[in-house]
């Protein structure tokens, strides 16, 4: 039986450190159905921080920048620089928010959505106020 896209992101949102194969391997057969639901997570996000860093059970972020970057979505490249320049303070947000993919997998998840274009990456380094370690990246 095949997950709908509500079961999907469900599952990323209640599952805790839990690994979602399940449902990952769902959104993966469901790339087109899936994208427009990850870019909203990640709008999200930089609307609503607090919603991920408060209930650290929802993974949802996590899982939808992980996918973005694997599937190549360039229609969440504009969203993923704003979340990412998101400025910096003494709570430091976006650290909260993805923790080890900034160091680890956000050069990859930028190159692999920007389509070529590195206007809005060179915004993102160019701008004092946002993370250090998002700028590094």
């Amino acid at each position: 039986m095949t997950m709908t896209i509500e079961e999907i992101i469900s599952a990323f949102e209640t599952g805790g450190k839990v690994y979602q194969r399940e449902a990952l391997d769902a959104a993966l057969a469901q790339r087109e159905a899936i994208i427009p639901e990850l870019v909203k997570i990640i709008e999200g996000a930089k609307a609503a921080p607090d919603i991920y860093i408060e209930n650290l059970d929802n993974m949802a972020l996590t899982y939808a920048v992980m996918l973005v970057g694997h599937l190549n979505v360039t229609e969440s490249h504009q969203a993923m620089c704003e979340l990412l320049s998101i400025p910096q303070d003494a709570n430091n947000i976006v650290d909260g928010l993805l923790e080890d993919i900034i160091t680890s997998d956000v050069e990859h998840i930028l190159y692999r959505t920007c389509d070529g274009s590195v206007e809005l990456i060179k915004q993102l380094i160019a701008n004092p106020e946002a993370y250090e370690y998002c700028r590094g990246a």
